[in-house]
């Protein structure tokens, strides 16, 4: 799906979630999870892995963006969440 950053909605994604340019690259997926609170939903440490230098405490992305973490370990696929593929500059459909 998601070839490179180069292309505008490319890098735009890459600024909302507070990557540097260039981060995404190669095949991408969107992850909805039904219920993450359930799964111990919180406000990241930044101690996380994949935490990266951009990161700012208080749950919120460089761009105001709301995030939390979760515990994934004995989600069931399908059940607990749906995998999404992403291709960047093509529509999607709304679920």
């Amino acid at each position: 799906m998601c070839k490179d950053s180069s292309t505008p909605k490319g890098l735009k994604l890459e600024h909302n979630l507070g990557l540097a340019p260039g981060d995404l690259s190669g095949d991408m997926v969107r992850i909805d999870i039904d219920a993450p609170l359930a799964h111990g939903g919180r406000i990241p440490s930044g101690n996380e892995a994949g935490a990266n230098p951009q990161w700012e405490p208080g749950g919120h992305l460089p761009t105001g963006i709301p995030e939390i973490v979760i515990d994934s370990a004995g989600m069931i696929p399908g059940t607990d969440y749906d995998v999404i593929g992403i291709v960047i500059g093509q529509p999607h459909a709304t679920p």
